[in-house]
């Protein structure tokens, strides 16, 4: 792994139908209500919906798992350029963007500024991988320091 910048990291969004997943994993119950904490009190602009249909925004996670079953909660949440969607499927947090939103250095710094308020939040690293991947497979990795690292996206 190395330093991350805009000019390594850009061919590792090149949009090839999948979405880009930042995940955590390993988080649970405490993890996800310092997570929703840190993003209600960050600086982007949250917007819940219930089955499509906006919603207030809640106070605790748990609001969201609580639910599940009747129907599915996401969080849209607008980082500079970006709209990140947090849908609250329990296990380890996840957040979506499309990866045909990262195009350029700002863009890609509104990237990073989620990542960092995630893995701070947390206290555990977070990662930046193709949709479904894993950690090992992951081209980004976010310290709860805030250091981030490079992985070439190399691997087939």
């Amino acid at each position: 792994m190395q330093g991350a910048c805009w000019a390594d990291c850009r061919a590792d969004f090149v949009f090839d139908g999948d979405l880009v997943d930042l995940i955590v994993p390993g988080t649970g119950t405490g993890e996800w209500e310092s997570f929703w904490d840190a993003l209600r009190a960050g600086p982007f602009v949250l917007r819940a919906f219930r089955d499509g249909e906006p919603i207030p925004l809640p106070s605790p996670a748990g609001w969201a798992f609580a639910g599940r079953r009747e129907a599915s909660v996401m969080v849209e949440v607008s980082a500079g350029t970006l709209t990140l969607h947090c849908h609250f499927f329990g296990g380890d947090l996840e957040l979506d963007v499309d990866p045909r939103q990262v195009t350029s250095e700002s863009a890609f710094e509104s990237l990073l500024t989620a990542m960092r308020l995630v893995a701070k939040a947390v206290q555990r690293p977070g990662f930046a991988t193709a949709e479904g991947g894993t950690p090992d497979r992951a081209f980004l990795k976010m310290s709860p320091d805030g250091r981030v690292d490079h992985r070439p996206n190399d691997f087939v």
